[in-house]
C-alpha cells in the first residue's frame, strides 16, 4: 500500500495563545525561556545540598513553587512538620 503525502497545512494552529501562524509559533517559541532558565547550572540536588543559604537555592525554590497554592512564597525553608500541620496560608519564610 503506498501513502499519498498529506497537503501542507494551511490553517492556523489553535493554541492556548490563540490561533498562531507557523512563523508566529516559531518566533514564540525561539523566545520563550522557562521561569527558572538562568538558574538552569544550579538546579541539581547536589548544588542544593552543598549551598543551602544560596540565593539562587532559594530562586529555585521560589520558581518551582510558583505554581501551588500551598508551597507559593515559601522558599527552602519549608519543612515536612509545615507540610503536615496542614499549612496553606502562602508564607514566605525569612533568609
Amino acid at each position: 500500500m503506498k501513502y499519498l503525502p498529506l497537503p501542507p497545512k494551511s490553517a492556523p494552529y489553535t493554541t492556548t495563545r490563540g490561533k498562531l501562524s507557523q512563523e508566529e509559533c516559531n518566533r514564540l517559541a525561539k523566545e520563550f525561556r522557562p521561569t527558572a532558565w538562568d538558574l538552569r547550572y544550579y538546579d541539581d540536588d547536589a548544588f542544593v545540598k552543598h549551598h543551602p543559604d544560596d540565593p539562587r537555592t532559594q530562586e529555585l525554590y521560589q520558581a518551582a513553587q510558583a505554581s501551588s497554592r500551598t508551597l507559593k512564597g515559601r522558599g527552602s525553608g519549608l519543612s515536612q512538620a509545615d507540610l503536615d500541620g496542614g499549612a496553606t496560608a502562602a508564607t514566605p519564610t525569612a533568609s
